[in-house]
């Protein structure tokens, strides 16, 4: 074996259960969870950015996923970025299809009627930030008995001075596009009601803006940033503060959320262009419209991924924490370390040593090798078998591959 030029970044490390992948994804089996964990990883922007990556992942013994390629320093870093979120999504994440939104809906509709009364519902008017906003203020129309008059589009001016306008949206996760409408607005009396938002955020908002009667949300979300930053955290905050320039109302890491017509966008600070840009969405694109629709367009989603099986039935089985990526003329391995902040050697296998490495993990089996080998070389039997133990014992030195004792 030799050292490559070839990298790994580990996504996932084997310490996610693979119920909490099937769960995110809402598939019924790890292989199937990992499929689609990784066509949603395919279906980004940035994804397409890094042509020569590719995902290989595994289920067993663990859940594993990394990305093979020859990075640059900004690659790199959205990667680090993607393995974060998804660490992050898998733990701890919140799903919203439409019987969920449904029911939220009709929590912030009871929390309208105990703070305005239905007199003043009856007189107010509704609109929503589009496109969410959209879906969650057809729900609450109903629940909420509106008449048609009382929907109207987001820049309707006010009919009189005393008109009440509640906005609607799906969430608010930092208020910047309830900031940037509310700018817009000629209404002297407004209402926020975001889906779901963090509670900080909507008491900034009640506190910072003289027109707004009140900020109103279903569903409270959790800031997650002192687990991901611990006591670095207010730093963070402060840098982001900074790079926002008073853009919205509150600035944190609110705990994952995603819808059945969307998932909001994360983004990243892009030094290139001295703003924010479009970060990773880790949605698989069949829960989704908006990612399905993206993903449909990009075409790629089955491209520069693959699960890896071991089919042998011999004593010779890979390492539990092994990577490997065939891409035909060479195979490429990494062994994942235990420790976090441990380095990880890769290294390439080429030529007859990549043909060994196939049939071994085809049969798992050494005498099964060596006849599939003698079938496709013309060399000597004994010198062949020869070659193929020195380089068994250097995979089992190198801990690649394990001898299973016999049953």
């Amino acid at each position: 074996m030799t050292r490559t030029g070839h990298g790994l970044v580990v996504l996932l490390s084997g310490t996610i259960p693979a119920e909490r992948v099937m769960s995110f994804t809402r598939q019924d089996s790890p292989q199937a969870s990992l499929a689609s964990l990784m066509e949603a990883i395919c279906a980004n922007p940035l994804w397409e950015e890094m042509p020569e990556a590719h995902l290989v992942g595994r289920v067993e013994p663990d859940v594993m996923l990394g990305v093979f390629g020859n990075f640059t320093d900004f690659q790199l870093a959205r990667l680090e970025d993607l393995a974060i979120h998804l660490r992050e999504g898998l733990t701890r994440h919140r799903y919203v299809d439409y019987v969920d939104a449904e029911r939220a809906v009709e929590r912030l509709a009871e929390k309208l009627k105990a703070e305005l009364g239905p007199e003043c519902i009856a007189k107010a008017y509704f609109s929503a930030i589009p496109r969410g906003g959209w879906v969650i203020l057809g729900m609450l129309s109903y629940y909420l008995e509106l008449c048609p008059r009382q929907l109207v589009g987001i820049d309707s001016p006010p009919c009189s001075p005393d008109d009440l306008l509640i906005i609607v949206d799906d969430c608010a996760l930092s208020g910047v596009r309830f900031q940037q409408t509310l700018q817009r607005l000629e209404h002297e009396s407004v209402i926020f009601c975001p889906l779901f938002s963090v509670p900080a955020l909507c008491r900034n908002i009640e506190a910072r803006e003289s027109r707004v009667v009140s900020c109103l949300s279903a569903e409270d979300l959790e800031d997650i940033g002192p687990a991901r930053y611990g006591d670095d955290y207010p730093t963070w905050r402060d840098r982001r503060k900074q790079l926002l320039g008073g853009h919205g109302y509150w600035v944190g890491i609110t705990e994952y959320l995603a819808f059945a017509w969307c998932e909001p966008q994360t983004r990243y600070w892009d030094e290139r262009i001295q703003g924010f840009s479009a970060g990773w969405n880790i949605l698989p694109p069949d829960l989704s419209i908006k990612r399905r629709v993206a993903a449909q367009a990009m075409n790629m989603m089955r491209s520069r991924w693959s699960i890896l099986e071991h089919s042998g039935t011999g004593p010779l089985l890979p390492s539990q924490r092994l990577l490997w990526l065939d891409n035909g003329d060479e195979v490429v391995l990494a062994r994942l370390p235990l420790g976090a902040d441990s380095s990880i050697p890769v290294f390439s296998l080429a030529g007859v040593a990549a043909d060994m490495w196939r049939h071994l993990m085809g049969s798992g089996s050494l005498e099964a090798t060596h006849e599939a080998l003698l079938a496709r070389y013309r060399v000597d039997a004994d010198s062949l078998l020869e070659d193929l133990k020195a380089f068994l014992t250097q995979l089992v030195d190198h801990q690649v591959i394990l001898v299973r004792d016999p049953p």
